[in-house]
């Protein structure tokens, strides 16, 4: 729920918050306010990771610089990855050890959003990742977002209080939040518009944006009976396409149950491919 733009106070591009977005001062309070030099958040598509990092940067500090990384959850090599930070650090860095060193002389507050990191299992990446976290200097805040929690020694950051890790089940809209969305809108929608969409929805954020995305308010009528092109053209992009064709049957078969556990799915697919 972001886009990229240049602003002439933050250096590079920093993302832009949809003009249909409301300010969750419950979500980015803690984040703020919490000393640790790593936030993590790690939720599934469609969450708000985004938008989230996107209101705190807005409330970046003053005398701190902010830098923002989008890696769209593309795998790439522990080098490309360095050279990529470096360049948004704007520091003289052409492999890990200069790039270690750089981290560690930092010495001004900055701040350094890396959203959307590497979707896919990465022990490499991760490793890399662990390391430069170790070394960077107390100075830089690391806030990490992404759909997978990297495998880094998180134990050792959160006993040093270096860490802190927003909840993922928080993320979701309530309805005092969808209702403020709907505010919003230049039109009205019926009066039970913001049940019917919590229900439909669960508060998942790509479902709320999606049923209020018509500017007639047919999304909210798709949504309650499951016909929004909109959204199954958002689950085919963003969580369909990655899928083997087997993986993505059983979800779609997955998606008609209200609820299931290993058990069913072992009987469903077979045992030890309906666990994995």
């Amino acid at each position: 729920m972001t886009a990229m733009t240049l602003c002439l106070d933050r250096p590079g591009a920093v993302p832009r918050l949809s003009a249909l977005h409301v300010n969750r001062a419950r979500l980015a309070q803690p984040l703020l306010s919490s000393p640790a030099r790593v936030k993590l958040l790690c939720a599934p598509a469609g969450s708000g990771k985004s938008a989230l990092f996107a209101e705190c940067l807005a409330q970046a500090p003053t005398g701190c610089t902010v830098h923002w990384l989008a890696l769209h959850g593309v795998a790439q090599s522990p080098d490309q990855l360095c050279r990529a930070l470096a360049r948004t650090l704007g520091l003289e860095a052409q492999d890990e050890p200069q790039l270690l060193a750089g981290l560690a002389q930092l010495s001004a507050p900055a701040w350094l959003f890396i959203d959307d990191y590497c979707r896919a299992s990465a022990p490499e990446l991760d490793a890399l990742l662990d390391r430069l976290l170790n070394a960077s200097s107390p100075a830089l805040t690391w806030w990490l977002s992404g759909r997978r929690r990297p495998h880094c020694n998180w134990p050792r950051l959160l006993l040093d209080d270096d860490l802190h890790e927003a909840a993922a089940g928080e993320l979701a809209f309530n309805r005092g939040e969808i209702q403020q969305l709907i505010a919003q809108l230049p039109h009205a929608l019926c009066a039970n518009a913001c049940e019917r969409i919590f229900q439909r929805s669960g508060g998942w954020c790509a479902c709320v944006r999606v049923a209020l995305q018509d500017s007639n308010g047919r999304s909210a009528d798709e949504l309650k009976s499951g016909r929004s092109a909109i959204l199954l053209d958002y689950l085919h992009h963003e969580l369909f396409s990655g899928l083997s064709p087997e993986l993505a049957q059983a979800w779609r078969v997955l998606a008609h149950l209200p609820r299931f556990n290993l058990g069913l799915c072992e009987h469903l697919f077979g045992a030890g491919e309906g666990g994995h």
